[in-house]
């Protein structure tokens, strides 16, 4: 969440390969959309056709992306639960971009936030 000039707010959801480090689909919105999150991850994941993605999450609760792991189009592996390590990777991807680039913008816009993001 980024809070803009006139006290709005708007919400970022991205997605990253852990592998490759390489942001995959992103999509920054006025509302707070839980289905955007699902949306980007079968945006992400299409051209996989012989492969599962798998999802590593923190243990938050999102119904639409639910629905996708039950579907079995993906699997989820929950961060410091089933596997040893964190989703530290895309925390770390969103600090260094709030505090190194958009906080040194003028933050009026959802257009004027989503063209920073896209530079």
């Amino acid at each position: 969440m980024i809070r803009l000039l006139d006290g709005s707010r708007a919400y970022l959801h991205a997605l990253i390969d852990n592998f490759s480090r390489r942001i995959l689909a992103w999509k920054v919105s006025a509302t707070f959309d839980p289905s955007t999150t699902a949306e980007l991850l079968l945006s992400a994941s299409r051209g996989l056709a012989d492969q599962k993605p798998t999802l590593l999450a923190d243990g938050g609760v999102n119904g639409p992306v639910d629905k996708l792991v039950e579907s079995g189009l993906l699997r989820r592996l929950l961060a410091q639960t089933e596997i040893t390590f964190s989703n530290s990777l895309i925390e770390s991807w969103w600090r260094v971009l709030k505090h190194q680039w958009l906080y040194l913008n003028t933050l009026d816009t959802v257009t004027t936030l989503e063209k920073l993001i896209d530079f």
